[in-house]
């Protein structure tokens, strides 16, 4: 326990050490209950179901690790360091139980990215504290911002699923500084995974991480003056508003649905604005893209057929819609049970598009809001 607490000590200790089995919702959803789980926790075996639940295990290894460690940003208000570790456990059981009722693939990635949409108030509010506080953590392990890193990875995972579906449909043209700005769906599934990687024998230093979220190699070209620099900062794009006013600070790297480095001069630092506003329209471009594929989406992969195709419906019951012949002669053995000719008459209503646009509409400005609330409140 004293070398959990030495500061000065990458290892992390084991967050279970103090619960003897996990906790899952009840099967009425109600409350929680222990019992053992159908698969093996990634603690024990070494391997974990997902990306999502590798990470809130490492966040909680972190957030105790700064407890043992007396970190400032434990103590800076108790009470939202307790809800930042309740909210990270129940975060957990929620993806527990997503396991067991979602079949692996887009269906559950579209679960687990609905349980994270909510689960980092508590850090963003530390968070602001600590830059009222103008807080800087001399620990080259920077366990704070080591967690803000992680926390930016789940974050995005909401907007994930729109992501991956409207580049399996096919996005429209954008221009090349667009393109090389714009973070893709394999480019942050890869990022992501070299972050765990690197953290997986516990913490190392805060600049490792950041050239990893650089692509590997820590010099940059400044967005701003084109100057190239070597950045030794990040900042999670989400957490911006616009209204932050602009000091020279060390050379940064915005990072989220898109990835621009800056030179840290006030002059060029403005121009982050731009950033936002092109990670806002990607944001409502990929939620209006998904929005649209809903109706087109293939009842046996759970995916929009791609290159544009609204697939097809099976033309015996005109209820089931497939992507592909693959995907249809794949559920045929199933289907072809409760599949029956006329069974169910499909009726068209009036209206149809404004209502798809109204709720496309209604979908965009919803998430976004919740995206963005907690920042403006600051």
């Amino acid at each position: 326990m004293a070398e959990l607490s030495n500061p000065d000590n990458p290892v992390l200790g084991c967050h279970l050490s103090n619960h003897s089995q996990p906790h899952v919702f009840s099967e009425d959803g109600c409350g929680l209950e222990t019992g053992p789980l159908p698969f093996p926790l990634g603690e024990m075996s070494g391997h974990f179901s997902t990306k999502v639940d590798a990470t809130l295990s490492l966040m909680m290894r972190i957030v105790q690790k700064m407890k043992l460690t007396k970190h400032k940003a434990w103590f800076m208000n108790k009470k939202l360091s307790l809800d930042m570790e309740e909210t990270l456990k129940m975060v957990r059981v929620r993806c527990w139980n997503g396991h067991l009722l979602a079949i692996p693939g887009p269906r559950l990635y579209r679960a687990l990215s609905s349980i994270l949409l909510e689960f980092d108030q508590s850090i963003n509010e530390i968070d602001q504290l600590l830059k009222a506080a103008k807080f800087k953590d001399p620990n080259l392990f920077r366990p704070w911002d080591t967690l803000m890193i992680l926390a930016g990875f789940l974050k995005m995972y909401h907007i994930e699923p729109n992501r991956h579906v409207s580049e399996h449909i096919g996005l429209p043209y954008m221009t090349e500084d667009v393109q090389q700005m714009r973070v893709t769906s394999s480019q942050y599934q890869e990022m992501w995974q070299q972050i765990l990687d690197t953290l997986s024998g516990g913490l190392v230093k805060y600049s490792t991480l950041v050239v990893v979220l650089c692509g590997g190699e820590q010099t940059q070209v400044c967005y701003g003056c084109s100057r190239k620099v070597n950045v030794s900062e990040v900042i999670r794009t989400e957490q911006l508003t616009g209204t932050e006013v602009v000091e020279d600070e060390k050379p940064f790297l915005m990072f989220g649905l898109v990835r621009a480095s800056f030179c840290g001069k006030a002059v060029c630092s403005n121009r982050r604005k731009e950033i936002l506003v092109t990670y806002v329209k990607f944001g409502m471009l990929y939620a209006r893209m998904f929005c649209e594929s809903i109706l087109y989406t293939c009842g046996y992969c759970a995916m929009p057929g791609g290159g544009g195709s609204k697939g097809h419906r099976c033309s015996k019951c005109l209820t089931k819609v497939y992507c592909g012949d693959e995907c249809r002669n794949k559920d045929w053995g199933v289907h072809k049970l409760v599949c029956k000719e006329g069974e169910v008459k499909r009726k068209r209503k009036g209206g149809q598009q404004e209502r798809k646009k109204d709720g496309m509409e209604w979908y965009v400005k919803e998430m976004f809001e919740s995206m963005n609330m907690r920042e403006r409140k600051h």
